[in-house]
């Protein structure tokens, strides 16, 4: 039993012999011309490589910057002593004073 292809390939072929010679001609004009023809130069995968693969470092440039400087503020603005963290957590006070805590120290070390 023949493929669907096969058959198809067959009509198309036998339709193909049927067809009078001025049509064959040009066809086969329309082909060479086809091949003959370049694509413009915007409508060239290789044109759009480079563009692409900068696009792509800039933008896995700033994904990475951007988890690096949230990831060193977090770092800088938590503090490393644990029992120093509880207390500031368990006071009842304003956050404004938390902020500012830097200072407060340097101050009590003033007097």
């Amino acid at each position: 039993m023949q493929s669907f292809e096969e058959n198809l390939k067959k009509s198309l072929d036998n339709k193909a012999a049927s067809l009078d010679a001025a049509t064959l001609s040009r066809l086969h004009r329309a082909r060479v011309k086809a091949l003959e023809t370049s694509p413009p130069w915007w409508k060239q995968p290789a044109v759009y490589a480079p563009v692409l693969d900068s696009a792509a470092a800039v933008a896995g440039y700033l994904l990475l910057s951007t988890y690096y400087l949230d990831s060193n503020l977090i770092q800088t603005t938590v503090s490393s002593d644990p029992v120093e963290a509880m207390e500031i957590i368990s006071l009842d006070i304003d956050l404004e004073l938390v902020e500012d805590l830097d200072f407060y120290d340097w101050l009590a070390q003033q007097e």
